[in-house]
This record gives structure tokens, sequence and C-alpha cells, in this order.
């Protein structure tokens, strides 16, 4: 029986779990975009380039699931100024409207 034994097996040995979860995060990282456009913006940082954030549950298999991102670099402002989400079409017009009275 599998009592008290934590961990997905996916089906394999262990080494060949290695070998997998190896090879995704090698093919995850191997783009061209990382290295062409997302590499410049952390030149400067010495390391903690990712973030993981849990967001909760999967409806289907209470799954855990989480986010990866990866963390502000040198041109993460320029990328946005909103700073973090998304706004909503309510708080994009009353940002458009505090910015036409400022201007006048």
């Amino acid at each position: 029986m599998r009592h008290r034994k934590s961990g997905r097996q996916l089906s394999r040995n262990s080494s060949h779990r290695w070998a997998l979860m190896r090879n995704l995060v090698t093919a995850l990282l191997l783009v061209r975009k990382l290295f062409d456009t997302i590499a410049p913006r952390f030149k400067e940082r010495a390391g903690g380039y990712t973030r993981i954030i849990k967001v909760g549950w999967r409806r289907g298999d209470a799954a855990q699931m989480s986010l990866i991102e990866l963390v502000g670099g040198a041109g993460e402002a320029a990328a946005g100024k909103s700073g973090g989400a998304k706004l909503s079409r309510r708080a994009r017009r009353k940002q458009a409207a505090k910015e036409a009275e400022a201007a006048a």
C-alpha cells in the first residue's frame, strides 16, 4: 500500500522522474525570447529571478495550482505603468479622467 508516501510518482522510477523534470525545465528555459529579450533585463541582478505564487486548488481534481513568474528586472517599470494587475474598464476610465483633469 502507498500510505504516507508524498509526492507524485508519474508512473516512473525516481531516476526517470528526475530526468523528466530536468528535461521539462530545460525545455521551458531554452527559448530564443528568453535569451534575446528577457535576459538583458536581469543582467545586473545577482539572483532570485523567479517567483512562485500559490493560486489555490484546481476544481476538477483538487490539485494545488501555482503560478511561476519572472521577477522585476530593469525593464519592468518601462513595460507597464499599472505596476501589477490589469485594470478593469471602469478603473481605466477613472484613471483616464484623472489624467485629463491633471493635464487641463
